[in-house]
């Protein structure tokens, strides 16, 4: 029995789940903040790897009108991150006024989740409302696959999310990345990448319109370095997706 490409904080734990975990015969945790969580608790037969995603191959489709080549920033926000922390959601439709006031990106609200009671387009579509006049807003459809729509992020030119595979589809094309509402896997990841918590707000701080702002300035200012880390680091990561494969092979 395996449990593959796991995220687990301390906050999901119970000595239930934790007598549960001994019983697996393997471990696939995917980011190095849950190996500590296991490995704390005395959790046997935990080996790190790396999300699967970030080896998701990409289908580029024709861009939609509005897109600027080299100058487009995704969004994507989602109602679990909303029900979180409901004041988000202005705070957020702040941030793209920023974007649209100080620079001349194009957004592209970009839906990743789709199902019933969890569905980004629902939520991007109130965006699109409050910004429907503006040139520079566009909706991407809620029809498409992960592939694809991880190939229009690939050619993003900043990326801020909320859903973590949309930030993987982002980091695993370098595209310079801001991550909202985090959970211990968001946290985890862009620590395994950065060597810390790069540019991951909490689900407090994105009720901020300010600091959202200046994680935004902060992303902008660290745009080369940024996709520089990300170029030398996502071979590194996506070589540890592989291993899940290696340590399943154990088992046979």
């Amino acid at each position: 029995m395996v449990l593959w490409g796991a995220s687990i904080g301390e906050e999901d734990l119970s000595p239930a789940k934790i007598a549960d975990l001994k019983q697996f015969d393997l471990l696939l945790v995917r980011e190095t903040l849950t190996e500590a969580v296991l490995n704390q608790h005395g959790i046997a037969n935990v080996k790190l790897c790396a999300d699967g995603a970030f080896t998701m191959v990409k289908e580029e489709l024709p861009l939609p009108e509005g897109w600027q080549e080299n100058n487009t920033i995704g969004f994507n926000y989602s109602p679990l991150v909303w029900k979180r922390n409901q004041a988000s959601k202005e705070a957020a439709q702040h941030l793209i006024q920023h974007i649209l006031d100080t620079t001349t990106l194009t957004v592209a609200l970009t839906p990743h989740v789709m199902i019933p009671g969890n569905n980004d387009y629902e939520m991007l579509v109130a965006f699109y409302e409050r910004f429907q006049d503006h040139p520079r807003v566009i909706l991407l459809p809620d029809t498409l696959n992960a592939i694809q729509y991880k190939g229009y992020i690939a050619r993003m030119r900043f990326f801020i999310g909320a859903r973590t595979h949309a930030t993987i589809a982002a980091y695993s094309n370098y595209v310079p990345t801001m991550v909202l509402g985090y959970s211990i896997k968001s946290k985890g990841i862009a620590k395994d990448i950065f060597g810390f918590e790069r540019l991951v707000l909490g689900i407090n701080e994105i009720a901020d319109t300010e600091k959202l702002i200046q994680k935004f300035e902060e992303l902008k200012r660290d745009e080369t370095e940024l996709r520089e880390i990300l170029t030398k680091e996502i071979p590194r990561i996506q070589s540890m997706s592989y291993k899940a494969g290696e340590y399943l092979a154990t088992l046979a």
